[in-house]
């Protein structure tokens, strides 16, 4: 969750379908940066499952969105993590610019985690992949902010978005970018947003001061060691 910085998903290919404007159950997984290049990446637990014949490999729907003007607005991505071999493969990389259609990016290769967001997929998915739905119902009702996770609630991908810049990124401005949802589907979120506005706030303010005091450790172990 304290990670500064992550690469970008690839350039996008042909255009695709737009994702359905419907709502599913949003974690947020990870939120770090700096701004003007912050990052939020999110889960849809209505994803998570089973991948192939074999146990321990379940798929997840991710959701990042991105701050900087030049970047796209939202990027989601089809994740399968392997819980025993360790590795996460992307596929159905899809990009939403801040203007035009949908676009597509390659299928990216099974990889070992090369940062801490990758780190919390592959957490996040091992554990709610073996959850049962009533399992899944409970979890959401505990308080797991100092693990970095928030259960957002039911969100279409646009309403996650604008969550993000309500709530985790209140002292910029949002880009202009593509609206596919009517008056009344707006409204809607943005009302659910507003409960969830307050846990986001302290759930930020509690990594700020985790970060602060691991600077100030990082500081005095610098100074002991000059000592020495």
């Amino acid at each position: 969750m304290r990670t500064r910085k992550m690469g970008l998903f690839a350039a996008g290919l042909a255009a695709l379908a737009a994702t359905p404007a419907m709502a599913d159950e949003w974690w947020l997984v990870f939120m770090g940066g700096e701004k003007p290049a912050r990052l939020v990446v999110a889960i849809d637990e209505d994803y998570i499952g089973q991948a192939g014949f074999f146990g321990g490999v379940f798929k997840l729907e991710t959701l990042a969105i991105l701050e900087n003007e030049k970047s796209p607005d939202w990027i989601t991505s089809n994740v399968i993590v392997d819980c025993v071999g360790k590795t996460i493969e992307e596929k159905l990389i899809q990009i939403s610019p801040r203007g035009g259609p949908l676009q597509r990016a390659p299928d990216q290769p099974p990889r070992a985690p090369k940062d801490a967001v990758e780190r919390q997929l592959l957490q996040f998915g091992c554990e709610m992949g073996l959850k049962t739905e009533e399992e899944r119902a409970a979890f959401r009702q505990v308080d797991n902010m100092e693990r970095g996770l928030l259960y957002l609630g039911q969100f279409s991908i646009e309403g996650v978005a604008d969550l993000t810049w309500k709530a985790i990124w209140p002292d910029g401005t949002r880009p202009p970018h593509n609206e596919t949802r009517t008056p009344e589907e707006l409204e809607e979120e943005t009302q659910r947003s507003l409960k969830h506005i307050q846990d986001i706030i302290t759930l930020t303010r509690a990594m700020a001061g985790q970060v602060i005091e691991e600077d100030k450790a990082v500081t005095q172990q610098l100074i002991r060691k000059r000592g020495q």
